[in-house]
Order: C-alpha cells, then sequence, then structure tokens
C-alpha cells in the first residue's frame, strides 16, 4: 500500500516537471547576439610553479566599463573564457582564490602587472576569438614579527599595515595592501615593491590604538623607512614602540574667564604625499582629545609623533588653537615621540552672525554716501572701512563717506565689522543697489568770451587751464540760440549776428567722468562797423580869424560831436564845427576831433591834423 501511494505521488510529479518543461521556449527561438558582440577571449590561469588556478576570476575592463565588460571564473584545469564582447581595446585582470597568490595584469609578458597603469591593452575585432591569454600568478610576499610597548614588553592588541606607494592618475599615492591584528602579526599577499610600514597598539580591545609610529620612529609615511617586498619571501620585522607624548594646558574666552566644561581634540594633518588612499590610517590615527574640567584644565595622553591641529569646545564657544574660529586660521603643533608639552591655552568665542544691508547715495564725485547696516546684531559695535575696487580708502572709517575724483572709475563699497565681547567678529561686504563705477566731476571754471563784440571781429572762448585726459566742445550763441557750424574755440563774428548777444557754451568731457557744461556770461549786442572818413581844419590860425572843420558824410543818421584842443588840452566850450582863436591860444597848435554816432554801430572819433602855431596877428 506504501509503495504504490508513492509511485503514484512520483508518477504525479514527473508529469508536472513535464508540464512546466513543455511551457518552456525553445532555445531556437532566442534571439541570436549582434554580429558586434561576438567577439572572445580565453586562456588558463595558473600558480608560479604552474598549478592550476580553480575558482579565479577572470574579468576584462574597456574605457567606461563600470564595473567591467565581463567576467569568468576559471574551472578545475584554470581554464576560463569570456564571450559577447564588442570589438575594441580592453585590459585584462586575474585574481585568484586565495590571497597566498598575488592578483596580476595582463602585459602579454611573464609576471604581469601589479597595477593597472602598467597593464597593456588587448584589441578585439569583430567576431575575434582569441585564445592563449593566460598568467602565472606571482605568489606574495609577506612581514611578520612581534610588536612590542615602549618598556618591551609584548603589545597586548598588536597592529600593523603595509602601504605601497604607486601612481594614480600621474600622482604618487600611499595604497594600503595588508592590515594585521594577529599577534605574532602577519602581513601576507605582499605585491613586490617598497613599503612603508605602520606600527601600533591599543593595550585595550578598543579600535583606538593609544600610540603608533611608522617604522623606526618616523612621524609620516613619507618619513619611513622603505621595506623591500620580492615575491614568495618573508621577512621578519620586530618594531619597538615610542611612547607617546602629552600635551596638556587651559581653555579660556577672550575676556580671560576658564571654560568650565567642554572639550579638547588634537587633529592629525596629513601632509600632501603622506595621507594614505584609504580611511584605515585617517580613522584609527586621526585625532586624541580630552575633557575640559571645572578650571578649563586639560592633558591628551598617548600622541604619537606628528604634525596636529588643536580644536577646543565649550558650548557654543569654539577655537582651532590659538584663537581661530576655523582651522585655516588655526595654527599646527609638531609633537615628538614621549614629549611633554605644557601651557597650550586656547581662546574660544562664540560665533555671530553678520547682517546685510547696502550702500545709499549718488555715485558722483562731490556726494556723500552712507551704509545703511540691516539685521545686525544688537549687542555688537560696528565699524566700516570703505573700499574702492575691494582696496581699502586710508582714513574712510566712518557710516558715511563723501566721494573724490581719487574714486572715479572704480566701484565702491564698504566692509561693515560687528565686535562683542567674547564673540568672533564678523565682517560682511556691503554694496549698492545698483553697482555701479563713481563718476567723476571735472573741475570746469565758467568759461568767458574775449574780444570786440563788433561785425567782423574774432572772439575766442577762454575756458581755463588743458587738464589731461579731458578733450572739450564748444558752441556759440547768439541771444542763445545756436550758431550753426560755430564750434571751434574761435569765432569769427558776421553781420547776420549784428545787434545780438554773443555767448559761448563749453562742454569739458572725460572718460569716467561725468561731462560738465557750462555757458559764458552774453557780450553787449554785437555792433556794425561805422565807416569814418577824414576831416580837416581850414582857416588861418591866428587871433580873430575863425577856424572850421570840413568833413566829408559818414553815412545817414550818424550824429555828429566835435572838440577844439591848443597843444592836446581841450578849450573850454570849444564843441562846435568852428573856433577862433584868442589870446589865450597864441603860440599854440590848434587840433579838432569829430565823434560819429549811429545806433547799432561803433563809435568812432577822428582828429584833424594840427594847424601851425597861432599868430597875435595876422601878417600881410
Amino acid at each position: 500500500m506504501g509503495s504504490s501511494r508513492l509511485a503514484r505521488r512520483g508518477q504525479a510529479v514527473l508529469g508536472l516537471v513535464l508540464a512546466l518543461l513543455l511551457a518552456l521556449p525553445t532555445a531556437a527561438a532566442a534571439e541570436p547576439a549582434p554580429e558586434e558582440w561576438t567577439a572572445s577571449i580565453s586562456g588558463t590561469v595558473v600558480t608560479a610553479d604552474g598549478a592550476p588556478v580553480e575558482g579565479g576570476t577572470v574579468a576584462v575592463f574597456s574605457p567606461g566599463d563600470a564595473p567591467y565588460a565581463g567576467r569568468a571564473s576559471t574551472d578545475v584545469l584554470g581554464r576560463y573564457r569570456i564571450d559577447g564582447l564588442h570589438s575594441g581595446a580592453y585590459t585584462v585582470h586575474f585574481t585568484p582564490r586565495w590571497r597566498v597568490d598575488l592578483p596580476q595584469w595582463w602585459t602579454g609578458l611573464p609576471g604581469g602587472a601589479v597595477d593597472q597603469q602598467d597593464a597593456v591593452a588587448l584589441t578585439l575585432g569583430t567576431g575575434q576569438q582569441v585564445q592563449g591569454i593566460d598568467a602565472a600568478l606571482a605568489r606574495g610576499g609577506s612581514i611578520s614579527g612581534e610588536i612590542a610597548k615602549s618598556d618591551g614588553t609584548p603589545a597586548d592588541y598588536p597592529w600593523a599595515a603595509a602601504y605601497r606607494q604607486v601612481v594614480r592618475d600621474g600622482h604618487l599615492v600611499w595604497s594600503r595592501e595588508a592590515t594585521s591584528t594577529e599577534r605574532p602579526y602577519l602581513l601576507d599577499g605582499l605585491p613586490p615593491g617598497d613599503y612603508a610600514l605602520v606600527f601600533g597598539t591599543t593595550d585595550t580591545s578598543s579600535s583606538t590604538p593609544s600610540v603608533y609610529e611608522f617604522w623606526e620612529d618616523a612621524a609620516t609615511l613619507s618619513g619611513a623607512r622603505l621595506h623591500t617586498v620580492v615575491s614568495s619571501e618573508s621577512t621578519r620585522i620586530d618594531a619597538r614602540l615610542s611612547s607617546g607624548a602629552t600635551l596638556s594646558g587651559v581653555v579660556s574666552s577672550p575676556s580671560g574667564a576658564h571654560a568650565s566644561s567642554g572639550y579638547v581634540v588634537l587633529e592629525r594633518q596629513w601632509r600632501s604625499g603622506d595621507e594614505p588612499t584609504d580611511n584605515e590610517l585617517r580613522n584609527r590615527y586621526g585625532s586624541r582629545g580630552d575633557s575640559v574640567d571645572g578650571a578649563g584644565r586639560f592633558e591628551i595622553t598617548g600622541i604619537p609623533a606628528g604634525t596636529y591641529r588643536l580644536y577646543a569646545r565649550s558650548g557654543s564657544a569654539s577655537a582651532w588653537w590659538p584663537d581661530s574660529p576655523s582651522p585655516a586660521g588655526g595654527r599646527t603643533i609638531t609633537v615628538t615621540h614621549g614629549a611633554v608639552i605644557e601651557g597650550y591655552e586656547v581662546s574660544i568665542a562664540s560665533t555671530m552672525l553678520a547682517g546685510t544691508g547696502t550702500v545709499a547715495g549718488m555715485l558722483r564725485a562731490g556726494s556723500v554716501v552712507s551704509a545703511l547696516p540691516e539685521k545686525w546684531p544688537a549687542a555688537a559695535t560696528l565699524s566700516y572701512q570703505w573700499m574702492a575696487d575691494e582696496e581699502p580708502i586710508a582714513g574712510a572709517n566712518d557710516s558715511s563717506l563723501r566721494l573724490s575724483n581719487a574714486q572715479a572709475g572704480r566701484q565702491i563699497s564698504v566692509a561693515v565689522t560687528a565686535t562683542r565681547t567674547d564673540y568672533y567678529p564678523v565682517t560682511a561686504v556691503l554694496h549698492p543697489e545698483v553697482d555701479l563705477p563713481v563718476v567723476g566731476v571735472i573741475p570746469a571754471p565758467d568759461p568767458r568770451v574775449s574780444g570786440t563784440p563788433v561785425v567782423g571781429r574774432m572772439l575766442t572762448a577762454i575756458r581755463g587751464k588743458d587738464i589731461p585726459g579731458v578733450s572739450y566742445r564748444y558752441q556759440w550763441l547768439a541771444n542763445g540760440t545756436a550758431i550753426r557750424g560755430a564750434t571751434e574755440k574761435y569765432f569769427l563774428t558776421t553781420p547776420a549776428q549784428a545787434g545780438k548777444r554773443i555767448s559761448v557754451r563749453v562742454a569739458w568731457q572725460a572718460s569716467g567722468m561725468a561731462t560738465v557744461v557750462k555757458k559764458s556770461a552774453t557780450t553787449t549786442p554785437l555792433l556794425r562797423d561805422l565807416v569814418a572818413r577824414a576831416v580837416l581844419i581850414e582857416g588861418n590860425a591866428a587871433v580873430g580869424h575863425r577856424l572850421t572843420l570840413r568833413r566829408s558824410s559818414w553815412g545817414a543818421g550818424v550824429a555828429y560831436t566835435y572838440r577844439w584842443y591848443a597843444d592836446g588840452a581841450p578849450i573850454r566850450g570849444a564843441t562846435g564845427t568852428t573856433f577862433t582863436p584868442t589870446k589865450a591860444q597864441v603860440g599854440k597848435r590848434i587840433t579838432a576831433t569829430m565823434t560819429g554816432r549811429k545806433p547799432g554801430y561803433t563809435t568812432k572819433t577822428v582828429t584833424a591834423p594840427a594847424t601851425r602855431r597861432v599868430l597875435a596877428r595876422l601878417r600881410v
């Protein structure tokens, strides 16, 4: 009964399996691979003594592959095959199953390469089947030994690491190849090369070593003595650790009050070229610290040799030694093996937030601009430093600034600094809402017109001394209206301006300066030139004989006036066209002037030639 039930149950299971198999698609229905993805590589991976490497991994990489273009595992005979590769260039990497043998990059030469930058690319054509991409994996070297504390006793919890200097992206970096926490320590599977060794101990089950150093008491990776590892060779190196250093001091505020709580941290500073590529060394050896007691005191022990920055914090106040809010402003501390360093004082302060604001005022020489700070700490004191193109202006430390031509063409801003007891100063730079360069003002005097305002005469625009970098433009005006074409410094008047008042408008122009335009005072109305003619004295120059001034017409509308003279002195009452000499003029020469006046014309005066000397009586 039991056997028949089992038989029936087996038949049911078999039927179900057959149904599932019939439901699967046949291999003939599968989509064939595109022709360009049909290349392959194959080969064999063995150890240095020729034994097959079973369970190893072979991977191919091409530029941009993430993480690889293809891979395969080796069989019991160490054979592998990678199909479905596109045409192109590839690098090939071999990884053993066990760490005893070393990974290798294919080069086509015995031994291959340890690092990818030394690999040789393999180029595949479309559908190409490349065989014989083989590798003989070398056996790694090893380093082992004991780690002792500074007193010579064995370290209870030793730690060792081996770092190899390699080239990556054109730079030398330190790459960790092996780590050991055994006693004695063992660093195996090391590729050939030069190594810096690191030794440490915790003396507890904690992951943070109480002290560490690089081989032969060095403080940095680059300062360590290098050890050369050869394939398949083992080396014993014992290490005796130096005692850690001690650093102590006090934490206080800028006003002198000691912190009553808080902590300090001593952070390791890795020099360029000394920093490991992984976080192992950074995490284990990155910092040391201590709490701050009620009197602000601290003491950090077990410090490995090296370069550090000291950070302190209490409540909201903090500092990087000696008194900086940022690591960049803090100073470094160099610690040597076993040193006892005392007296470090860290001045901690709290941080304020800078406010905002703007600069108000006209950006023109002679104008006053003012800082308008907004939302700054109420208890803080504000100070100012005005700047032109980000350069401080000497003596410009008020909240306002009168601009001058020294700032012409430059952009104005003001640095506002807030200070407060036991707080770090904070600075923000304020700018005008429309941040344009300052416009300068040219020191232009009032222009004036030089010359006689008569038709046909030359007038000159006087506008002061030449100013370097300044150009000038002129416009002559008649009764305030521009005279067409009259745009030079000199202007020759014409009849078209007769009776009009002449002025000149001068514009001063310079780069970065506001154009200055000024107008001169006007002249008197421009006069026509009255044409004068000569006059003569007719008659005998003797007492009692009349002299007459003879003239020709100077034109219609001219009014005349006369004046007689004896030896150049005016003769009282002698203002007509005739004059009869008296005894007072005996022996003197007589002359006369005639002046012509006409509206809109110049006034002209002519003088008649002098007579002979006046006789007392006329000789017959």
